[in-house]
């Protein structure tokens, strides 16, 4: 029923919580825990290993350790490929779940509402030693369902370790997904293509701050590297309004303007639709810097 998609490098100070999350979920379907180990270095596959070999639940971990190393979303998307669930739940290996009914609760709503693609809901984060509310990813769209244009124009509003979808939402993993620098919120907008997605309120899990390759970066660094993405995507979209859209939003960081309020939830989003929700200052800075190829700071 459920695929639960771990990855881990080098995880051996978190990768036990990260497990110990999913074995002790109340569920009364079938789960495999899929745990893709890119090459770790450390004694990270031993500690795996232990679980497969002393946990009632170990049967559920399905371990393959890399020889040689994939990169980040290499190994992502490996993972995801062996995922063979109705629904797939993420959860990093740095990261973990704190809620034994989280599976159940998110599959029960994707079973009984068809037209959702996925779910999500709120988490903590593990700032050191402190427990705190999030103040990494906020809900900009301020409502608990949310379509690919929200998705589109909001950017990731999602933590990883939150999400469920259903896996006939993304039928193949696209191949540019593996020249992409960073990949969830990218995997949140191919999901939404396939209906809306909701926000559950409970609190079912916990993000460690500043612990993976990606939060222990510079702001600068994490946002090259996801415009680089953005372009990437962009040129692999069909529809011609959301790569433009995310072509701008290489060069604008927030193109929502929030005076309009939301967008409809109505399946066809015209082009007028979306002009209305974009901000006309922001749309014009971001085309000038394009074509100029100047800073924000010299506007």
């Amino acid at each position: 029923m459920v695929s639960v998609c771990m990855i881990t490098y080098n995880h051996e100070k978190y990768i036990a919580e990260a497990i110990e999350g999913v074995l002790m979920q109340e569920v009364d379907f079938e789960v495999e825990l899929i745990i893709a180990d890119d090459a770790s270095t450390d004694h990270t596959g031993e500690i795996i290993q232990s679980y497969i070999d002393s946990h009632p639940r170990g049967f559920w971990i399905k371990y393959t350790r890399h020889v040689v190393n994939k990169g980040m979303m290499g190994n992502f998307v490996w993972a995801l490929e062996q995922c063979k669930g109705e629904y797939i739940a993420l959860c990093e290996g740095d990261d973990y779940w704190d809620d034994r009914n989280k599976i159940k609760i998110q599959v029960a709503f994707l079973s009984e509402n068809k037209h959702y693609s996925g779910c999500f809901h709120n988490v903590q984060i593990l700032d050191g030693c402190d427990l705190k509310d999030d103040f990494i990813t906020k809900n900009k769209v301020k409502k608990d369902v949310s379509s690919f244009w929200d998705v589109l124009l909001f950017g990731n509003f999602i933590h990883t370790c939150s999400f469920v979808y259903r896996k006939s939402s993304i039928i193949n993993i696209p191949e540019y997904f593996s020249d992409l620098k960073v990949g969830d919120f990218f995997l949140f907008l191919e999901c939404a293509k396939g209906g809306p997605i909701k926000m559950l309120d409970f609190m079912g899990g916990v993000y460690r701050y500043g612990v993976g390759s990606f939060s222990s970066e510079s702001i600068q660094k994490i946002r090259t590297k996801f415009k680089k993405s953005l372009l990437v995507v962009s040129r692999n979209q069909r529809k011609g309004i959301s790569r433009i859209i995310l072509f701008l939003r290489v060069h604008q960081d927030n193109l929502y303007n929030s005076r309009r309020g939301n967008l409809k939830d109505e399946p066809n989003v015209t082009f007028f639709d979306l002009l209305s929700a974009l901000s006309f200052i922001q749309i014009s800075k971001a085309i000038i810097k394009a074509i100029l190829r100047i800073e924000t700071s010299k506007l």
